[in-house]
């Protein structure tokens, strides 16, 4: 296992379950795993690994608020591990499972764009 795949959740790579939601302690973003990957990874915020278990409160003022990327309700999946989450905190990031960045699933773009 390379070092890019250590989390400071469990020192090793983990593989999400459904149901579970992840968060991101910095910026509060929080996504909901849809579908379990093949294999085990790292969940990732801009980089950092996300922390799984309970989201932060409804009152936590993120720092990126603003201009948010990642859309609440969004969908986001990775093509080769088959992990698929959904948004329920949005934020200014990139998510990403073991280095490869989340894609938007088709269906769930943004009207507006």
């Amino acid at each position: 296992m390379t070092a890019e795949m250590t989390n400071w959740v469990g020192n090793r790579a983990c593989l999400p379950e459904v149901g579970q939601p992840y968060r991101d302690a910095a910026s509060g973003t929080v996504v909901l795993v849809l579908t379990r990957p093949q294999w085990p990874g790292v969940l990732s915020y801009d980089g950092v690994a996300m922390l799984p278990g309970r989201p932060l409160p409804c009152s936590y003022r993120s720092h990126t608020a603003t201009g948010a990327v990642l859309r609440p309700g969004q969908r986001y999946y990775d093509p080769v591990s088959g992990l698929e989450v959904r948004c329920l905190r949005g934020g200014n990031g990139c998510l990403a499972y073991s280095q490869w960045p989340l894609i938007p699933a088709v269906g769930d773009q943004d009207p507006d764009s």
